[in-house]
């Protein structure tokens, strides 16, 4: 038995809203078991756990509690990698368990907060139960010492354990940042503070140094008028005390022993003179957070009249070992409430956003449309990371460190964060929680067979996990054509606003019947309704994104977008503005159904790569006047022979010449090995005449381009964006017959110009002209 794969899930996922450790585990021979005799398990553990690790007695009862008689062995893992790490100091109290599709191997899912501590646990969990069925030594028997270890190493101080508890009551974000145990962010984007222990990042390290300097310090309070006491000077009869200052407030007052042991609390006794001198003497420091002590005969009394002074200032809460843990937890508390006063939040929306297809154009629309408010909008998607409209990291970024990233930028007011499936499974999502939850669609899935997801109920599961992210006074927006995306409805803690293009679609209907929230398309127009009342936004003739209406797919997408800007309360005059002026080019929506008129050719530049987008654009293409269609087209590795094989079908039964390309996306395939999957849907299409097969996605465009001719159409598809985009612009900007256009142009012109037909055209490798492999030329076709 041996863990096989180890997942850290920091945010929100598919198990739990906290964080977890999803370990996969093979069990062997022992998968089937289940525990027959908890009580000799027990003792077998215990008989091989080292001596002076963990507190046997404590040990005894966690298992007495949690190891019974009919569970899996999967179960018992668990529960004992728990139990391990809690003694161990560690926190989390969930567990799940699920079988995998791999024989013999079961997913652990346990609650953490220290991953590696966690991960420690479970293989030392995995070790003892192995060990004790299998009646043999340890194989690691240094792993719970490792663990406790791990624990005391990680584990916060007691002022940032308190600061994190009490953030967490009052659900304000906050995360580690760094190597330091005790430095924390607080908050979300433009709201966030910083904190190291209780000091906040209110104070500067000058503050922090001149209040360490006893010269400093006294020389500041000859300047205040305020008594000075030297510890050397405290006299009999005096006693010491540490007034607590938190943004110039009294938090606490105690009075301590020479040794330093905090004893009894004396807040309500201490003079309101002595307040105002301590919190003069911090606010002409500088310091958020202070310890000031005093020494004096009686701390009733003013400073002067009882022989007493201040002795000196620290920066921080200044707490001892003998702090009890209710002081710690009124600090931490008025540590907060200085940096978010009642009423004000520590997050910035967040808008996440999934499905199968139309991802990252409906996240870039919807930060289009909140960037129309001109407040700073901090972006994810699969084509960079974007704050302020302005690209600060590129590539693909719809996972949970690029979310994380954002919600960290200074500048951030609102976040909108494409959230993929492969990210989830990995990591989960990069926020604790949403304000909005939009999911596109799920239809046919994609990725399926990868990350143990084989059916698109099981994809559908993936993406609800931002459903059920959503906070109480938030909402999902889903598409209630699709019944996958529907059934996620109940899952959300928030409100629902359904959308679909069909008015009358039964789900729309029963919804509204109730009351419930829409977006929809009435005549023509985008209409928001809720109930029986219903107001008409917007043309979809003054949408240009959705070509006045005539994509279906991008229709949809408006319609995402609207439903999550109006769920945030953005005017009606903003969502119409941000329609209005999202256009569907390169630079908006790069790769995204960008049309371009190449020498009287219609081109189609699209990102789209699985079945079901594959046929949303076919289908659009139906409207297309012209007779003669290329096609350049690929997919990554990484999907199913069966998928690869459906798409080289439909473009079989769609296009004329096909050019298909192998390039960036491999994932593991020998080189000609996609190629010759959707050779073999290919054979199977009805329309097309000539196909072939090239290396790399810019030969495969000249070859394209080779047999386009005036009044062709031809459908591009991306292999990465920034390569379709920067060889889109050089055309642009190098040929003077090549445009950006819309359909209604394309529709306008109707295609009527004859293709030349040629000989023998080639295929262009690294711009080198080469004959096309006869192999891959189909030159009839019944």
């Amino acid at each position: 038995m041996h863990i096989i794969k180890r997942l850290t899930l920091r945010g929100h996922n598919i198990w739990s809203g906290a964080p977890m450790l999803e370990g996969w585990v093979d069990l062997g021979p022992h998968a089937a078991e289940l525990v027959t005799n908890a009580d000799d398990l027990i003792g077998q553990i215990l008989s091989r756990l080292p001596a002076d690790t963990l507190d046997a007695a404590a040990l005894t009862r966690g298992c007495s509690e949690r190891l019974r008689n009919g569970m899996t062995l999967a179960e018992a893992v668990g529960e004992l990698a728990l139990l391990l790490n809690r003694l161990a100091g560690g926190e989390g109290q969930r567990l799940a368990f699920q079988a995998a599709n791999q024989p013999g191997v079961w997913k652990i899912a346990m609650e953490c907060t220290d991953h590696e501590a966690a991960e420690t646990a479970l293989a030392a969990a995995l070790d003892l139960l192995t060990a004790s069925l299998e009646d043999r030594s340890l194989e690691s028997p240094q792993l719970v010492a490792e663990l406790m270890t791990l624990v005391s190493q990680t584990r916060p101080n007691v002022e940032a354990t308190a600061l994190m508890e009490a953030a967490r009551a009052r659900h304000i974000p906050v995360q580690a940042i760094g190597h330091s145990n005790d430095l924390r962010q607080l908050g979300h984007g433009s709201k966030q503070r910083r904190v190291q222990g209780l000091q906040s990042d209110a104070t500067s390290a000058a503050s922090v140094t001149m209040a360490a300097d006893a010269r400093a310090c006294r020389k500041l309070l000859d300047c205040l008028g305020i008594g000075y006491v030297d510890a050397e000077d405290v006299e009999p009869g005096m006693s010491q005390y540490r007034l607590y200052i938190v943004a110039d407030r009294l938090v606490a007052a105690v009075v301590v022993d020479p040794v330093g042991a905090q004893q009894t609390e004396v807040t309500s006794l201490v003079h309101h003179t002595v307040v105002s001198q301590a919190r003069e003497l911090v606010r002409a420091l500088g310091v958020a957070v202070a310890s000031v002590a005093i020494a004096t005969r009686d701390i009733s009394q003013p400073l002067a009249q009882a022989d007493g002074g201040i002795m000196g200032v620290e920066a921080g809460s200044g707490l001892s070992a003998g702090s009890s843990p209710e002081l710690v937890r009124r600090l931490a508390d008025a540590v907060l409430e200085s940096a978010y006063p009642a009423g004000a939040s520590a997050r910035v929306p967040i808008v996440a956003v999934t499905g199968v297809n139309g991802k990252t154009t409906t996240t870039r629309l919807i930060a289009h449309i909140l960037g129309v408010t001109g407040r700073p909008v901090g972006m994810t998607c699969t084509d960079g990371i974007f704050i302020g409209g302005e690209r600060v990291s590129s590539g693909d970024c719809a996972g949970p460190q690029s979310a994380r990233n954002v919600l960290s930028h200074p500048r951030v007011e609102v976040a909108v964060l494409e959230t993929a499936r492969g990210g989830i499974l990995r990591e989960g999502v990069g926020f604790d929680r949403c304000d909005v939850a939009v999911v596109t669609n799920v239809g046919e899935g994609d990725h399926l067979g990868l990350g143990d997801i084989t059916t698109v109920e099981q994809l559908a599961r993936v993406k609800r996990t931002i459903v059920e992210a959503v906070g109480p006074n938030g909402a999902a927006a889903l598409n209630a054509e699709d019944p996958l995306v529907l059934a996620m409805a109940p899952f959300c803690p928030g409100a629902i606003i359904l959308f679909a293009v069909d008015a009358t679609h039964e789900a729309i209907v029963s919804w509204r019947q109730g009351g419930g929230r829409a977006v929809i398309v009435r005549d023509g127009a985008i209409a928001v309704a809720e109930g029986d009342r219903e107001f008409p936004l917007l043309s979809l003739d003054r949408i240009p994104l959705t070509h006045q209406g005539r994509i279906r797919f991008q229709v949809e997408n408006a319609l995402a977008a609207v439903a999550a800007t109006w769920s945030l309360g953005i005017p009606v005059e903003v969502i119409r503005t941000g329609l209005e002026t999202f256009v569907p080019s390169a630079d908006l929506v790069p790769g995204r159904f960008n049309l371009l008129d190449v020498n009287g050719a219609a081109v189609v530049f699209d990102y789209g790569h699985n079945a079901t987008a594959l046929r949303a654009i076919l289908e659009s293409l139906k409207q297309f006047p012209h007779e003669r269609r290329l096609c350049v087209y690929s997919a990554a590795g990484d999907r199913r022979d069966a998928d690869l094989v459906q798409q080289g079908t439909m473009i079989g039964d769609a296009f004329d010449n096909v050019v298909l390309y192998e390039d960036y996306y491999m994932r593991g395939r020998e080189p000609g090995e996609i190629i010759a999957l959707f050779g073999q849907g290919l054979q199977s299409g009805k329309r097309v005449k000539e196909w072939r097969g090239v290396q790399g996605w810019t030969a495969a465009l000249e070859a394209a381009l080779q047999w386009l001719r005036p009044g062709d159409l031809a459908l591009i598809q991306a292999d990465t964006i920034d390569s379709a985009v920067a060889y889109m612009k050089e055309h642009l900007g190098s040929h003077p017959t090549t445009r950006e256009v819309t359909l209604k142009e394309v529709l306008s012109s109707g295609g009527s110009a004859q293709a030349v037909q040629t000989a023998e055209p080639a295929v262009l490798v690294s711009g080198v002209p080469v004959a096309a492999p006869a192999e891959n030329r189909v030159l009839t076709h019944p």
